[in-house]
């Protein structure tokens, strides 16, 4: 008998990763992680594996994210904040490396600066384990899974639509 077992492809420096968001894209280039420095819809491995803070917010209000696709090829991020933006799905359950999440509103700069945050889901995973910070308020969750955040040590999910 033989396998069907597909092989896995290696990842090189070199190896293109969609980030399908322009907005997020140019955040990418601003704060100098996509190197190319080309709105092209991809952004170089070797680029995302240097990432480990990404902070989102505070570059302009023009700029409104509405998907962080890609954002599971960022491996080594430990402090993520993108509070403020249009997100309906964030998916962090390959992120091993997160420690800090901030995903609600940005109030610093007044209601309606920015579109609310409309998280619906937020995903985790067993990949979660160092996590130790959530800040998820004014979203419009119904659920929220922590159970594989064992290190879980501040959670503010205040104003959204959790059943408790």
């Amino acid at each position: 008998m033989t396998s069907c077992k597909q092989a896995e492809v290696p990842i090189s420096d070199e190896t293109a990763i969609q980030i399908p968001d322009a907005a997020f894209e140019r955040y990418l280039i601003f704060l100098g992680i996509d190197s190319d420095t080309i709105q092209n819809g991809v952004i170089r491995y070797g680029d995302v594996k240097q990432a480990d803070t990404m902070n989102l917010i505070g570059i302009g209000k023009l700029l409104i994210i509405t998907s962080l696709e890609g954002i599971e090829h960022f491996a080594n991020v430990k402090y993520l904040n993108c509070s403020g933006f249009a997100i309906d799905l964030l998916d962090l359950s390959h992120n091993a490396q997160l420690e800090y999440l901030d995903c609600s509103t940005n109030p610093a700069y007044g209601e309606g600066y920015y579109p609310p945050a409309q998280i619906r889901q937020l995903v985790f995973g067993p990949a979660n384990d160092k996590l130790k910070i959530l800040r998820c308020m004014k979203n419009a969750m119904a659920s929220l899974d922590l159970i594989n955040l064992p290190a879980l040590r501040e959670l503010i999910c205040s104003a959204n639509s959790l059943a408790g």
